[in-house]
């Protein structure tokens, strides 16, 4: 039986060697959505908009909510990821690894 870790690992070294492989698809395909993110630019936008229309409320609601992140700060939901990469967070974070 193979654990999660061994699955991911697994995973990543198989789109590793199909990204290898596929060079050329890849690019190709790069290029064609590309040129449809171009093309359609303006239906993309619409439905952009409609979307955040429709799902108005439950964005700012997930975007405004405070979450405590693993070195102690409470930071917004929309700002985790920035927070993650400050000087403050690594530096909070160097106790607990050392542990």
């Amino acid at each position: 039986m193979t654990t999660d870790e061994e699955k991911k690992e697994k995973r990543v070294v198989y789109l590793q060697k199909w990204r290898e492989e596929n060079r050329e698809k890849c690019k190709e395909y790069e290029k064609t959505a590309k040129k449809y993110s171009e093309d359609n630019k303006e239906k993309i936008n619409e439905l952009s908009k409609k979307y955040y229309e429709e799902h108005k409320e439950e964005i700012r609601i997930k975007k405004g909510r405070k979450i405590t992140c693993e070195c102690g700060c409470v930071v917004s939901y929309n700002g985790l990821a920035i927070h993650r990469r400050t000087k403050k967070h690594t530096f909070k974070l160097i106790p607990t690894l050392l542990d």
